[in-house]
């Protein structure tokens, strides 16, 4: 089983962050769990735009990272 971690919190020197990235090195098996790094680039979702069927490349490149299709 492979894991997607995420984490809300966008400080540089995170607490929460920092317990992913211990969680990661800790997780057994090792290179199952995936830290995403880039929340702060992602933009605030919009409907009209996740309907227009063109969305920000950034929203594009998270969802092939968590392997969620498009139109699921």
């Amino acid at each position: 089983m492979d894991i997607l971690a995420l984490c809300g919190s966008l400080r540089e020197r995170s607490l929460n962050a920092a317990v992913l990235r211990a969680a990661g090195e800790l997780w057994v098996p090792r290179g199952g769990m995936r830290i995403e790094p880039s929340l702060g680039r992602l933009p605030f979702f919009d409907q009209d735009v996740e309907e227009s069927g063109v969305l920000p490349s950034e929203v594009v490149e998270f969802r092939e990272r968590a392997g969620v299709r498009v139109g699921c």
